[in-house]
């Protein structure tokens, strides 16, 4: 392991000493519970990952404004207080192994599902800029025609 001695070697950042460099990015479980919550199944699927020895774990999306914001039916949420004591038990499970943990927070926007979130998803203002691209688009498919139009005459 010489060629990766920096890999399990700790990193300090700031006052803060990750054991190594090892870190598990977020990924989807599907295993938030119907509301949201953090489950023992969850915790437990997270508390394997620090036992064999990852320095962070970011630990899958959660929804920050529910229903708008939600991606998922087993979506874990952090959009009110209730859910802290969730988060608070994962995160002191996964630290008893030295774990760092971080949380990613997520929006889901024009990506929401309308029949799951109930309404009309919400994004940003960018999608006042979509009806520009579709008529640039146009434009260009109709100068297009019109080249084609020109070359066939030419030949």
């Amino acid at each position: 392991m010489k060629e990766y001695r920096n890999l399990f070697s700790s990193l300090t950042i700031k006052n803060m000493t990750v054991k190594n460099r090892v870190v598990m990015m977020p990924m989807g479980t599907n295993l938030g519970g119907a509301n949201g919550d953090i489950l023992e199944d969850h915790i437990k699927y997270y508390e394997q990952r620090a036992k064999g020895g990852t320095g962070t774990i970011i630990v899958e999306n959660a929804c920050v404004d529910f229903p708008l914001g939600s991606n998922g039916t087993t979506q874990i949420r952090i959009n009110e207080d209730r859910f802290i004591p969730g988060f608070y038990n994962l995160t002191s499970r996964l630290h008893k192994y030295g774990s760092k943990v971080i949380l990613q927070i997520n929006h889901a926007g024009a990506s929401a599902v309308p029949s799951r979130i109930g309404t009309q998803p919400v994004s940003s203002e960018l999608l006042k800029y979509l009806d520009f691209a579709v008529d640039v688009y146009n434009v260009s498919a109709a100068l297009n025609d019109s080249i084609q139009f020109q070359i066939d005459a030419i030949i």
